[in-house]
């Protein structure tokens, strides 16, 4: 109760010193400092600092991680945040060496690097969530990479290059273009692959469980003579009408569902891209409804604990301000604010 009140607290206070221009709280210890320039904030943030980003843009360039923090933003979706300003960090994160446990929630970047070099990709425990990376996500400098055990959740992906990093754990993410270069101990469960091209290449021994492909082709395609194989399909819903031969096929199926029509799927589907207009909901009488393997519905709104809507933070968020157009007979400006708890 005491952490939730703190947050409380912190986002009053986030608005209330947003009346001239938006401001970055970077809290230590239970304390926030506020700074109304990226790079002074950062400057300012030590390994195990929280850094909370309100709506707008802020120009990061080459941002180099090398300490483990914590960035939480007001969310990536317009449609879920109250004056449609969401977190947007201009450039590109690089996380290398020395960011082992650092976590990224709710926010839009253009490209997410692990490592420079072949000499500082070594990075491990990373935790991504309700992000939207709208360029490449890219899981190492080297192949295969040293990074390991990275989690990557309710997030907007496009380009996918996994540089055979190891331990990766994709779930309920919408991902909108190609996925490469994995290879073992890595899983794909919840997700939907909305790309209408050819999903998967140089990717084996990887599990795909209570997915949906919206590609109307067979989606493992060899790159480069190398073939995608040895990969378990499961419990998936496929657009696509295949016929998988056992004897020949050079990936295991069991349990998907094949020939459904994008129709019979989701609830409104109007884009193949992101589109917060698309409503990825199950219709009642899709296939997937309670049939994944977990008895929950197969993509991003199955398992115990779905999707969150509109991907919002888990962090207490203004859902409206109002500020006076002039000061009283004191000088001062009546703010008024109304914040909204989340339960995760």
């Amino acid at each position: 109760m005491k952490s939730v009140l703190s947050l409380l607290i912190l986002v009053t206070l986030t608005a209330a010193t947003s009346v001239a221009q938006k401001t970055i709280a970077v809290q230590r210890n239970g304390e926030a400092v506020f700074y109304t320039e990226w790079a002074q904030a950062w400057s300012n943030t030590q390994a195990g600092d929280t850094i909370y980003l309100p709506g707008g843009t802020f120009n990061v360039g080459d941002l180099d991680i090398d300490k483990p923090v914590i960035i939480i933003g007001v969310g990536h979706d317009t449609a879920s945040i109250h004056d449609r300003l969401y977190s947007n960090l201009n450039g590109n994160l690089r996380l290398i060496e020395g960011a082992d446990g650092t976590h990224l929630h709710g926010f839009a970047v253009n490209n997410l690097y692990i490592g420079t070099s072949a000499t500082n990709d070594n990075v491990a425990d990373l935790h991504i969530s309700r992000c939207r990376i709208k360029g490449t996500l890219r899981l190492g400098n080297t192949n295969p990479s040293p990074a390991q055990q990275i989690h990557i959740d309710e997030s907007v992906l496009n380009t996918i290059n996994g540089q055979n990093a190891r331990h990766v754990f994709f779930t309920k993410c919408i991902i909108t273009s190609q996925a490469t270069n994995f290879n073992q101990n890595v899983t794909f469960i919840n997700n939907i692959f909305s790309y209408n091209y050819y999903y998967l290449f140089q990717v084996s021994n990887t599990l795909f469980r209570n997915n949906i492909f919206r590609f109307t082709g067979y989606p493992a395609q060899p790159w480069d003579a190398i073939p995608s194989q040895n990969n378990l399909f499961e419990y998936n819903i496929f657009v696509a009408n295949l016929g998988i031969d056992p004897q020949t096929d050079l990936n295991v199926w069991q349990n998907n569902f094949f020939n459904q029509s994008l129709e019979s799927i989701f609830v409104h589907y109007i884009d193949d891209g992101f589109n917060s207009q698309n409503d990825y909901h199950l219709k009642t009488t899709s296939v997937g409804i309670g049939a994944g393997s977990d008895g929950f519905d197969i993509g991003i709104y199955g398992t115990a604990v779905p999707y969150k809507e509109g991907a919002v933070p888990f962090t207490p968020r203004i859902v409206e301000e109002t500020f006076s157009k002039q000061t009283d007979s004191e000088g001062k400006i009546n703010i008024h604010v109304k914040v909204e708890a989340q339960e995760r």
